[in-house]
């Protein structure tokens, strides 16, 4: 019989490695670690072999101190594929762990991590991102709907983790999409892809979440703007939608009244059926010195704005200063 000095209860392998018991069992069964044999059941624990454990904690000691990318996600407010992403473009430092059979996993360092932030918060200046809204490689987009012979709505959402997931509005469930394509058979309502209009900028609508047709004005959008010419974001209270210049047919169960209240700029009317938007930005070309572009372009630097924002904040400066004196 085996001294108690040479072995490890299952409990005592959990907290020394800080895994589950459960995770302790599929290290055995994988022969990460050597479970003592006990054909005639005299010990009621599950016992180890300790020199097995000792290893494969020195082993995680030394592991690279650092996040999850599913860490880094929920703290950046993104998705995984999103982090998974700049791994595999190379933006963000990444150390590749061993796992398993033939298989590894990423820890991210603080570097990596502040790298990814930079990243998300110089994406955001910028404007809405695609990866916002929609999963090219799923082809699902916020809040899009699915349904099947079982299910008569879902929706697709984030949950804590930022993870895309089928959110059912009647009952509040969340479901994960493996279960809702596998087992409930979802399938998407309507088709998110239109052909995509010509960049002559984009107005907003700023709609409250409480607002209760919601949905019904994003399956609108989706549906017959398609998400080549529809950026949606979702924020605390309100969803903010983009809409690009540009016109299409307006049959939606919700009057255009009712959009009006939430347009924020540009310019919105309806004509037989036909839903028409103007942006409220125009392109002009104005011809300045090259040494004054040169500091207007390093001031917009030091205020980490575009050019084109630069100058626009500081006529707007003037033009209010002159209204005011």
């Amino acid at each position: 019989m085996m001294m108690n000095n040479d072995w490890y209860t299952q409990q005592e392998v959990a907290e020394l490695l800080g895994v589950s018991k459960q995770t302790v069992y599929m290290y055995a069964k994988q022969g990460k670690i050597k479970k003592i044999a006990d054909p005639y059941r005299n010990i009621r624990e599950v016992r180890y072999q300790k020199a097995e454990v000792d290893a494969l904690v020195a082993q995680k000691n030394a592991e690279p101190v650092g996040y999850k990318p599913s860490e880094v996600a929920k703290y950046l407010g993104v998705t995984v594929q999103t982090i998974y992403r700049y791994i595999q473009e190379g933006l963000i430092d990444t150390h590749i762990i061993p796992y398993g059979d033939e298989r590894t996993r990423h820890i991210i360092p603080e570097k990596g991590f502040q790298q990814a932030k930079e990243i998300i918060q110089e994406q955001k200046k910028k404007g809405i991102q695609r990866f916002e809204y929609y999963d090219s490689q799923l082809d699902v987009a916020l809040f899009q709907k699915f349904s099947s012979d079982s299910i008569s709505e879902a929706r697709i959402a984030r949950n804590k983790e930022h993870e895309w997931v089928f959110y059912l509005p009647g009952t509040g469930e969340i479901i994960s999409l493996d279960e809702g394509f596998k087992t409930f058979c979802l399938q998407p309502s309507y088709p998110i892809h239109q052909e995509t209009l010509p960049y002559k900028g984009y107005a907003q609508l700023r709609v409250p979440k409480e607002y209760q047709r919601i949905y019904e004005l994003i399956d609108y959008f989706y549906r017959t703007w398609g998400i080549e010419n529809v950026r949606l974001r979702e924020e605390e209270r309100i969803i903010r939608f983009w809409v690009k210049e540009g016109e299409m047919p307006f049959i939606s169960p919700i009057p255009f009244e009712e959009i009006e209240l939430f347009i924020t700029d540009g310019k919105w009317w309806v004509r037989e059926n036909v839903l028409m938007v103007l942006s409220a930005y125009r392109k002009t070309s104005v011809e300045l010195p090259v040494s004054m572009l040169e500091t207007i372009q390093e001031k917009a630097k030091e205020n980490n704005m575009s050019m084109s924002q630069y100058i626009e904040h500081i006529l707007t400066m003037f033009i209010y200063k002159n209204d005011m004196s």
